[in-house]
């Protein structure tokens, strides 16, 4: 594939349905074609992928959180580690809502998270 390709498909995916398997391949050729395209200068990062990013750090704090919950539960450590481990979990989580929010283009985006986490409340 060369860039003209890259770009006819781009243009193809973000005319068809947003579907999961559409986004995968949009987000990888546009990637693909930013690596080629971009001096190292502007090659940062992009909202979506510090989105995809902060999205991907949660899993492996949460995993240790749970592997130390189980530990504390079987009387093997006190539930400083615990704490400790959770609060890390839930920075993750801040961090990841708050890049995929600076990772909206339109205000109907923004309400939706805005109000996902106004209405957030835990049930018992």
């Amino acid at each position: 594939m060369n860039i003209a390709d890259i770009n006819k498909c781009i243009a193809m995916l973000e005319q068809g349905e947003t579907t999961y398997s559409n986004c995968q391949k949009l987000a990888s050729l546009l990637t693909v074609r930013n690596y080629f395209t971009q001096s190292p200068k502007e090659s940062k990062m992009s909202d979506l992928e510090h989105a995809q990013k902060e999205l991907a750090d949660i899993l492996p704090h949460y995993n240790k959180y749970c592997h130390l919950k189980a530990d504390f539960q079987r009387n093997l450590i006190g539930k400083e580690p615990v704490l400790e481990s959770l609060g890390i979990v839930c920075k993750e989580i801040k961090e990841y809502l708050q890049a995929l929010y600076s990772s909206t283009d339109m205000p109907e985006e923004r309400i939706l998270l805005e109000e996902l986490i106004k209405n957030f409340s835990f049930y018992r």
